[in-house]
């Protein structure tokens, strides 16, 4: 009985997560749009670059790794670092980076 409990109340709070992202996401494009749902079209022409480290890559933010896949605009760079390449890899994001900026200001 105190299982199923737990997992009903479990059940529940991942509900209520999931609607205060979605509704978070709207509200967001809300702002940036003025019509709820929608993003500028000015937004979707700015470059996006996501670094995802993959060694080892964190289970927590494979939704994010699989939507920039799938999204067109962004460019994927991967580094064989942790989540804080800062840390670990310091030299690699900065080449990594300064290589994002100078193409974005081509």
């Amino acid at each position: 009985m105190e299982r199923a409990c737990q997992s009903e109340r479990e059940a529940r709070r991942e509900n209520q997560r999931q609607l205060f992202k979605t509704s978070l996401a709207q509200a967001k494009a809300s702002r940036l749009s003025g019509r709820p749902g929608q993003r500028l079209d000015a937004l979707a022409a700015v470059p996006r670059t996501f670094i995802d480290c993959t060694s080892p890559a964190l289970a927590t933010i494979a939704p994010s790794r699989e939507r920039v896949r799938s999204e067109p605009g962004w460019q994927v760079i991967e580094m064989a670092t942790g989540h804080d390449p800062m840390v670990s890899d310091p030299a690699g994001l900065s080449t990594h980076l300064t290589a994002v900026h100078r193409e974005a200001a081509a």
